[in-house]
């Protein structure tokens, strides 16, 4: 399927944004010294190897004062190839831009990524991905673990750094910080490898003219607006009873297709999808691992516009996943 980016003036607006908030963040990859050293993270080329951080276990902790990584810049994270799951948290109090590189493939080439900054995230024309195991953003303001410890994207209260393994984004307050993936005038691509997952979980999430790419994974979209938990395997289940709006726009897509096709999950107060698409499917001849396909829950509505459209498709002989529109149902504990 070809896909075209759409020009709206919109977006045109929000390159201007982005352009004063790039300039506003310049080069800012610091330490905040919680955890390892304090100070700046030399660039364009910026290496954060393990030694300024801390491993419990196969967890990499890092603890940033600011994290932007701009247009030709890139953040490499090195460590022990044992590693499964990188946790980097932003202290500063200022949102993180990302228009350049994140890499762990080269050095950790399973390892999942998790970016928490509670002040907010934004990602703009030029970024992109190398990172060998799944992707999450948040603006949460803890990351729970299967023990029941909890790292702290803030340095008060006391975290824990915990050997087992992340099992949902905790959120404290009723306005947590937006997330926006907004590719401008150009567009923007996040995408993981095959069967892995693709997370932006925070207060607002706006996606516009960008891609979100899970190749037979998963693809979660969650916008919270009260204090509660949603899991990091299945944002469709946690504690929390309020969601806040979702808005999907500028010829976006969210794809999830794949052999076999994965899963696409959106959990919103009011969900927009305005002249993008949500999709997936199935290329080959196996079943996918999960009835659904496409999950989106609304607490107040889900509107669909412009030409947007919802689709899930098999183009050989394994079947696709169900399409699941529904309001959403009390919170789910015990994640």
């Amino acid at each position: 399927m070809r896909r075209r980016w759409r020009h709206t003036a919109a977006s045109a607006v929000a390159g201007s944004g982005l352009l004063a908030l790039s300039t506003v963040g310049h080069a800012q990859i610091t330490l905040d010294g919680s955890l390892g050293p304090a100070g700046s993270v030399a660039g364009p080329t910026h290496v954060i190897n393990s030694a300024v951080g801390q491993i419990r276990g196969n967890n990499l902790f890092h603890s940033f004062g600011q994290f932007n990584v701009q247009a030709g810049d890139s953040a490499t994270f090195t460590g022990p190839v044992s590693i499964a799951n990188i946790l980097s948290r932003v202290t500063g109090g200022n949102l993180s831009v990302i228009q350049g590189l994140i890499d762990s493939r080269t050095a950790m080439p399973t390892a999942n990524f998790f970016l928490l900054n509670p002040s907010g995230v934004m990602v703009a024309p030029g970024a992109t991905l190398n990172v060998g195991g799944s992707f999450h953003i948040s603006t949460a303001d803890y990351i729970r673990f299967a023990d029941g410890s909890q790292f702290f994207a803030r340095l008060s209260p006391t975290s824990t750094l915990s050997v087992a393994a992340p099992t949902a984004f905790g959120f404290l307050s009723a306005s947590p910080a937006p997330v926006l993936i907004d590719g401008g005038d150009f567009g923007v691509a996040l995408a993981v490898d095959p069967g892995q997952t693709l997370s932006v979980v925070g207060g607002p999430v706006t996606v516009r003219t960008a891609a979100l790419l899970a190749p037979g994974g998963r693809v979660q979209i969650g916008a919270a607006a009260a204090a509660g938990e949603l899991a990091i395997g299945n944002i469709g289940a946690g504690s929390l009873s309020r969601f806040g709006p979702v808005s999907i726009s500028g010829g976006s897509f969210v794809d999830a297709t794949g052999d076999p096709g994965g899963t696409v999950v959106i959990r919103g107060g009011r969900i927009v999808i305005d002249g993008s698409s949500v999709t997936t499917g199935t290329l080959g001849d196996t079943d996918p691992t999960t009835t659904v396909g496409i999950d989106i829950r609304g607490q107040q509505q889900v509107v669909v516009s412009n030409g947007a459209f919802i689709q899930s498709l098999a183009s050989a002989g394994g079947r696709g996943g169900d399409i699941s529109l529904r309001p959403v149902m009390a919170p789910r504990m015990g994640v």
